[in-house]
């Protein structure tokens, strides 16, 4: 039997006085985000690096880890 550690049921957040870890949601793909997640010294190390991101290729995939019950998909708020 494989023990879990999250529940499935999403969102999950995890809320300190600085900062705020959650589920990343649809919604938080914005065009800040997407020249966070295209910006070349970010990404450096990032599989993604060799294929630029669209809003909507980047809504897709959180879509999709959305709909997985098995993955999660973080982010880190302020």
């Amino acid at each position: 039997m494989q023990e879990r550690f999250l529940s499935t049921s999403k969102p999950f957040a995890i809320i300190s006085e600085r900062i705020t870890l959650r589920t990343l949601c649809r919604e938080d793909v914005t065009e800040e985000y997407l020249a966070w997640l295209n910006d070349p010294i970010i990404n450096q190390f990032l599989e993604i690096r060799f294929i630029p991101q669209t809003i909507a290729s980047v809504q897709r995939y959180v879509q999709e880890m959305e709909q997985d019950p098995d993955s999660f998909l973080f982010g880190i708020f302020k």
